[in-house]
């Protein structure tokens, strides 16, 4: 994942050396998360002893463990080589976040509390330029490309997900707050995954005409909060073979009876009924958004 002159560098540079990831790019996110989408959409068709074949086919989590793999080298280096790393792709908004996001969770404990989680994603993601509006889709212009939406942050949240499980009394946040991200990220109905980069917020002034997410989650945190939460100092590190993997479930069958869900967490992830429903109410709040905006 190194490429110009950061190569050039590391030629001249004795004591540093690259560690390659091969970890793969969002038209390749896309891929499996559309295929892994269109397998939990009809789960009923498929022989129960062939899903775990199909969901592992369908490279994902595959890529989630590439990607887990790569953030616990970075974080062994730092911790018990004590050296310094540089994370680099060739954009560095979408692979860079998800890798530095990891590693900073295994190292820290803060960034294992609900506090902790929401500078991460606004210093990392937010503020580094995560481009949720090209990835998303959401309030897409007549130049927006198709090749640029890609779930991203949606395969962020799985890791985390893979993380809480594991290590269920090391985070302060639950499952549902991973679900009510990745659901908010397509509605609109928060300013805060709205457009590209900073630049585009201050001008669209988001901060002053929309409301942030982090409201709303600091305002109801006993939905959030993991009740077995134990704060722990030491540095995690998460198994990543392919049986450590855990099927989120929750989010992939989110729109099915197999979600496991009660009726009170759905309510407050999901405030819509149906799908249907809940595609319209977001549409309808795009288009509000595009004329308070001046769009």
């Amino acid at each position: 994942m190194l490429t110009g002159w950061l190569e050039e560098v590391l030629k001249i540079t004795s004591n540093c050396h690259s560690l390659y990831g091969g970890i793969e790019g969002i038209s390749h996110v896309n891929s499996c998360y559309k295929t892994l989408k269109k397998l939990c959409h009809s789960p009923d068709k498929i022989k129960e002893s062939k899903f775990a074949e199909k969901i592992e086919s369908s490279g994902w989590y595959t890529l989630i463990r590439k990607q887990m793999q790569f953030a616990l080298k970075a974080s062994k280096i730092m911790e018990c080589d004590n050296h310094n790393v540089l994370i680099h792709c060739a954009d560095g908004w979408d692979r860079t976040p998800i890798l530095c996001s990891l590693t900073q969770i295994y190292l820290d404990p803060y960034f294992r509390t609900i506090e902790g989680l929401e500078v991460l994603i606004e210093k990392d993601w937010i503020s580094f330029g995560h481009k949720f509006q090209d990835r998303s889709g959401n309030m897409k212009s007549h130049n927006h490309l198709a090749k640029e939406r890609s779930p991203v942050f949606i395969n962020f949240c799985d890791c985390l997900y893979q993380l809480i499980t594991q290590f269920p009394h090391c985070f302060e946040f639950n499952n549902i707050l991973l679900l009510f991200l990745s659901h908010h990220l397509y509605t609109c109905k928060y300013g805060t995954f709205l457009f590209n980069c900073d630049k585009d917020r201050a001008f669209f002034e988001i901060q002053s005409k929309t409301v942030s997410i982090w409201d709303y989650v600091n305002s109801n945190l006993e939905h959030f909060r993991n009740p077995f939460y134990t704060p722990l100092k030491d540095r995690i590190s998460p198994k990543v073979l392919s049986s450590a993997m855990t099927f989120w479930k929750e989010h992939f069958f989110i729109y099915t009876e197999m979600s496991g869900y009660n009726s009170d967490a759905i309510e407050v992830v999901h405030p819509f009924d149906h799908r249907e429903r809940m595609h319209t109410k977001a549409l309808e709040e795009i288009k509000r958004l595009k004329a308070l905006l001046k769009i």
